[in-house]
């Protein structure tokens, strides 16, 4: 049976738990549909990193998450983190990740560029 970390949304915030991913499934529709087939840990913090910013509901230790995620090399995982920054009132920060890191990795990886630029004009706002 497979351990995954979870971090679920309550009434008085983020909370981190250890779940059995096959019973998970069955008792969370978020992680059926949000979390299914992700086996990193990498992939995982940036799906609850994500899931942060689409709420715009941080957990306390966010950062020790993000700091994690920082480091990927992932343009989809730097931009996660680039939007979390900017939520988290570091613009500044957000722009130089987006354009010394995401843009070039979406060029190196044949991305869709024109989409990653409209998303800096976004961030820089």
């Amino acid at each position: 049976m497979t351990i995954i970390t979870n971090y679920k949304l309550f009434d008085d915030g983020w909370r981190f738990e250890k779940i059995l991913w096959e019973e998970s499934i069955k008792n969370d529709p978020w992680i059926d549909k949000e979390m299914h087939g992700f086996f990193r840990e990498i992939d995982c913090i940036n799906a609850v990193l994500r899931n942060m910013h689409k709420k715009k509901i941080y957990s306390t230790n966010y950062s020790d998450l993000l700091e994690k995620l920082e480091k990927s090399n992932d343009y989809m995982h730097l931009d996660t983190v680039a939007w979390v920054y900017k939520d988290n009132g570091d613009k500044n920060k957000a722009i130089i990740i987006y354009k010394e890191r995401v843009l070039p990795a979406v060029k190196k990886e044949g991305g869709d560029i024109q989409k990653y630029e409209k998303y800096l004009v976004e961030i820089s706002k």
